[in-house]
């Protein structure tokens, strides 16, 4: 059973016109659907915004539909100076932006009863995500990239080019948004292999209220293409 989290209901509707066999389950006012797609059983269901909703939202998943693996999908800002909108950003480790204990000489980012900044994803989904990407590239009428790159999440839409400098220089990210690395954390404690995938919609700077508007719709469609081609 794989657990697919997505950021916004956009996302679960397009996923959910394809999935047979449909069973909904409602927990704290989530809708979860578990039937097969692609021939792959499977659970849906939207997070919410934040760190809190995301938590949440794979603890129920874990506690309740038995998953053996999570993929987490949405869009997020680009902090890499070569992303454009509609590049790619395949998860290699996330850290938490906002999370910071520096006062007791901890790492800023380290979360409490980890051993590290970085949370990093399982290998081999990892990579079975990634050249999912490569093969949705291939065939893709429309030029854009797939990078590795270190993603940060934060309770914040970072829209300000201090801000995303900020994150972007200290953690070396790639991108910026508000639930990964809470899904990572839950999947880690619970020992569930998880990866996370997240689609350009804006520069995370200026203009990023704008661009996040223009160009949400069309990130969200590659990262469908993109689980559409690993489940199948």
């Amino acid at each position: 059973m794989t657990g697919i989290i997505t950021a916004m209901d956009l996302e679960m509707d397009t996923f959910a016109i394809e999935t047979q066999d449909v069973k909904e389950t409602k927990l704290c006012g989530r809708k979860f659907l578990q039937g097969k797609l692609f021939g792959k059983d499977v659970v849906l269901v939207v997070s919410g915004i934040g760190k809190v909703n995301a938590a949440v939202t794979t603890q129920m998943l874990v506690d309740n539909f038995s998953v053996k693996k999570i993929i987490h999908t949405g869009v997020a800002g680009g902090l890499a100076p070569e992303l454009r909108p509609g590049d790619v950003v395949v998860a290699s480790a996330l850290v938490q932006h906002d999370f910071d204990t520096t006062e007791f000489g901890d790492p800023k980012g380290l979360v409490a009863g980890f051993c590290s900044v970085d949370m990093e994803p399982d290998q081999e989904l990892f990579q079975s995500i990634f050249e999912s990407c490569k093969k949705v590239i291939a065939s893709d009428t429309e030029e854009w990239q797939v990078i590795k790159g270190r993603v940060a999440t934060g309770d914040q839409f970072i829209a300000s080019k201090e801000k995303s400098l900020e994150i972007r220089d200290f953690f070396d990210a790639a991108a910026c948004e508000m639930e990964g690395a809470a899904v990572a954390q839950v999947a880690l404690i619970n020992q569930i292999p998880f990866v996370v995938l997240r689609a350009i919609s804006d520069n995370a700077s200026t203009g990023a209220k704008t661009d996040y508007r223009t160009f949400r719709e069309k990130a969200i469609q590659r990262t469908v293409k993109i689980l559409q081609e690993y489940l199948k």
